[in-house]
């Protein structure tokens, strides 16, 4: 992983954790672009067992309660919708073609990929469970 992209999504995602039942940390990833990025490509690059359940969203769908801010909210609150408003800007300006996966049902992984300017496709992965 060697493109500006990448160190760009690593420095906006440090420290940061997809909010679930489980907090787990986000993963920036960077794959080599082959042919069209669908839901059995994801299911491929992210090593998923193939019978997992894939569902398309939309970035607003995923980042939209994160990045919503309300003058009611803790700092803590704020600073974290700050925090995924900053990491949405990083994918939006450095990425065409962005796709957003939900691979999983309760222990499920969020992928958020598109094309880079060297050809590459690459990411966020941001882990979470749902029950």
């Amino acid at each position: 992983m060697s493109t500006q992209i990448v160190a760009a999504l690593k420095a906006a995602t440090k420290g940061l954790s997809f909010p679930s039942e489980s907090d787990e940390p986000i993963d920036v990833v960077e794959w080599p672009a082959s042919g069209k990025l669908d839901e059995a490509t994801i299911v491929k690059l992210g090593e998923e067992d193939p019978r997992v359940k894939v569902k398309r969203i939309t970035i607003d769908e995923l980042f939209g309660n994160l990045i919503a801010s309300d003058p009611d909210d803790s700092v803590e609150d704020r600073k974290q919708a700050t925090n995924f408003m900053h990491v949405v800007d990083v994918l939006k300006a450095n990425l065409t073609d962005i796709n957003v996966f939900r691979v999983g049902q309760v222990e499920l992984n969020y992928y958020v990929v598109g094309t880079t300017k060297a050809g590459t496709w690459a990411g966020i992965v941001a882990p979470a469970t749902e029950t």
